[in-house]
């Protein structure tokens, strides 16, 4: 991800990807902006505080991305894994808006917005997530969280995009992951370019 302009709004800071696909051996552009929790969050404490702002001009969020990913300790002993939450109006990443700022809360109800599979979990709206934590992985801890776009990627050598419809240009805004809303150039820290 980097640092941008709101092609709607030049006011307005946001940050931004042109996802591509690659050609073996090099791969095709994702972004990813994420932070660490403070200690001991927990996933009912993120309740009404996942939520992003996103403008496509001209892609989809086909393939599961772009998606919010929770690393989660789950606290029981074995290593940590992540809980994928998909953007758009509909389970795994349907019903993305094109050509409008949209804004996503990702506590919501809708069903199978969240993917527990790597913990036994399932598919599940918010409600769900929150329960099977607490009842599953009582001493679970969340260590980060972050949106991901890297559907456009190839998936082996040689191959095509694992999503085509996800390539292409996206912006996002309002980006909160716990207590922290990414609003403006002050609140990122500017990785690594190629």
């Amino acid at each position: 991800m980097m640092n941008a302009q709101d092609p709607q709004n030049s006011d307005n800071d946001v940050i931004s990807v042109v996802t591509t696909s690659g050609t073996f051996p090099t791969p095709g552009a994702i972004g990813v902006a994420v932070r660490n929790m403070l200690p001991k969050a927990k996933i009912e404490t993120l309740t009404n505080q996942i939520s992003l702002k996103y403008l496509f001009p001209a892609r989809s969020c086909d393939g599961g991305s772009p998606r919010i990913q929770l690393y989660v300790d789950p606290g029981d002993g074995t290593p940590p894994h992540n809980a994928f939450g998909y953007v758009g109006h509909g389970g795994f990443g349907t019903g993305c808006l094109t050509g409008v700022w949209d804004f996503v809360d990702m506590t919501d109800n809708v069903p199978a917005r969240w993917d527990l599979t790597q913990f036994g979990g399932g598919y599940q709206n918010w409600a769900g997530v929150v329960a099977f934590f607490n009842g599953r992985y009582p001493n679970h801890v969340v260590l980060s969280g972050g949106v991901y776009d890297d559907s456009c990627s190839v998936t082996f050598s040689f191959s095509p995009p694992f999503a085509p419809l996800s390539c292409g240009q996206a912006y996002y805004d309002l980006l909160t992951v716990e207590n922290r809303t990414l609003e403006n150039r002050q609140d990122t820290v500017q990785g690594p370019t190629q």
